[in-house]
């Protein structure tokens, strides 16, 4: 399940990657070939980099890729440093838990609000946070379920 969910979020951002710069490339286009701007380019770009950054956020956190500062990670033994991972990923979840549920009353809040060009309800745009969110505590569990089998997970150090 989660090498299906790993795998259907890097498709995602692929997309959202692909299409972000599509609509970058043809308001650039329009704007100085044709001189006549395209009218929400920049409103798409930008929904979809929202999408692309969270959803490799949490793509991020199953391979372990997040910038760390691990001075005292490596100066100690592999059992401190199994510790010391169990630890921030159990952090991680607090603090994803808490980003789920008020991403979750954003997002249904902000669905009442429109967008400026395209009139989409801004909740697409806010619907990143908690997706992420989720995301995010799928694979800290199945880290946290591997770090504790002793198997590592998938991009582990």
């Amino acid at each position: 399940m989660v090498r299906r969910l790993s795998t259907f979020v890097s498709h995602t951002m692929v997309v959202a990657f692909i299409l972000m710069l599509l609509a970058s490339s043809l308001q650039i286009v329009t704007r100085y070939v044709f001189r006549a701007p395209l009218l929400g380019s920049e409103e798409l770009a930008r929904l979809f980099g929202v999408w692309l950054y969270f959803l490799g956020a949490s793509c991020a956190i199953l391979t372990r890729e997040h910038i760390t500062i691990d001075i005292v990670y490596l100066a100690v033994r592999p059992a401190a440093q199994r510790l010391f991972r169990l630890l921030t990923d159990a952090l991680l979840i607090v603090f994803n838990a808490i980003l789920l549920v008020e991403g979750t009353k954003y997002a249904l809040f902000s669905h009442n609000f429109e967008s400026a060009s395209f009139r989409f309800p801004m909740s697409l745009f806010a619907a990143a946070l908690p997706v992420s969110a989720a995301c995010i505590l799928v694979f800290l569990a199945y880290s946290m379920w591997q770090e504790l089998r002793g198997a590592s997970a998938p991009g582990a150090r």
